[in-house]
């Protein structure tokens, strides 16, 4: 059974479809009801913000595993130590030494779980910040031109090897054809790019240390 919001999209296409075919210039239209699409693949590809979030994020991974590193090394000296034969496997020095390298690991362990779980959830949260940021700044534009109904119309990726995801985001698929002129794509990303740089672009994004 065909549900609602399906049935309502189907409409307006068809509607859409109808009004090219007698040659109606401006947008589709229902009525008064006006129909336009985003392509959110590309803005979330090309707009600013999100090639800021990619490139700090990459960054803090970065430390977060060079700071692992140092961790490591510190234990692997102790390791080295025991594997020498400095000490002798009964002595106090040696059980010392293991109960300390134990111990750091233990430590290492803990601190590199907390530092991805913590970068998980902020990146989540600004990637989060950034869907909203996106959409409002379609409403923005769909508003100035007096367009009702934005529709995401996002590419198929057919270099995918996969037949069963290919298959899925073929029916996955809201919009089967738009016309260019009624695409929004670079005006919703040039609207979305002056924001951001004038509250301050990449200096807004603050990650925990």
């Amino acid at each position: 059974m065909r549900t609602k919001s399906t049935l309502v999209c189907g409409v307006i296409l068809g509607a859409s479809v109808l009004a090219v075919a007698h040659g109606q210039q401006g947008l589709p239209a229902i009525g008064q009801t006006t129909v336009a699409v985003v392509d959110m693949t590309r803005i979330f590809e090309t707009a600013q913000m999100p090639k800021d979030l990619e490139r700090i994020f990459g960054e803090k991974k970065t430390e977060i595993e060079a700071e692992a590193r140092v961790k490591k090394e510190k234990i692997d000296v102790i390791q080295k130590e025991l594997n020498s034969g400095a000490f002798a496997k009964d002595s106090p020095d040696y059980h010392d030494r293991i109960l300390q390298m134990e111990t750091l690991k233990l430590r290492a362990d803990h601190w590199l779980r907390n530092k991805e779980r913590s970068l998980a959830g902020e990146r989540k949260r600004y990637f989060e910040v950034l869907y909203k940021q996106v959409t409002q700044a379609c409403r923005d534009v769909a508003q100035s031109q007096g367009i009702d109904i934005v529709l995401s119309d996002n590419p198929v990726d057919f270099d995918i090897p996969d037949a069963a995801v290919l298959i899925n985001q073929i029916l996955a698929k809201k919009v089967v054809y738009a016309s260019p002129r009624v695409d929004l794509t670079q005006l919703v990303i040039d609207r979305f790019d002056n924001e951001y740089l004038r509250l301050g672009g990449a200096d807004t994004i603050k990650l925990a240390k």
